[in-house]
């Protein structure tokens, strides 16, 4: 059986990739749901030119995150603070996250009127 570090090396994943995915996962750990959602879009956009199975996907994800690689200080001095903002989200969770959002206040509010 692969393990994951050959994932990594499978796709080859570049070393600054892998950096942003350390600080994306780690800040998942701590996010609230839509936050969480919105930092999954953002691994989505960084991997989709990679080609990741979506078989691979979970296991790829969290050897990145055990391998730590957000708190790599090599890493920090040759790439600095990276700006989640401007990294590129998948555009289906990007725009999926509104929707659900959307789809929850109209239901609650459905259930609302009703029960008046």
């Amino acid at each position: 059986m692969e393990n994951s570090n050959e994932k990594i090396k499978k796709y080859n994943i570049s070393e600054k990739d892998l950096y942003t995915l350390g600080i994306i996962e780690a800040k998942k750990s701590t996010a609230g749901f839509f936050e969480k959602e919105k930092l999954k879009a953002k691994s989505m956009g960084v991997l989709k030119p990679y080609n990741i199975k979506f078989i691979d996907l979970g296991t790829l994800l969290g050897e990145i995150k055990k391998q730590e690689y957000h708190t790599n200080q090599n890493l920090i001095e040759k790439y600095g603070n990276i700006d989640l903002e401007s990294t590129k989200s998948s555009i289906g969770l990007k725009y999926s996250i509104p929707i659900i959002g959307c789809v929850a206040v109209l239901f609650y509010f459905q259930e609302w009127s009703i029960s008046m």
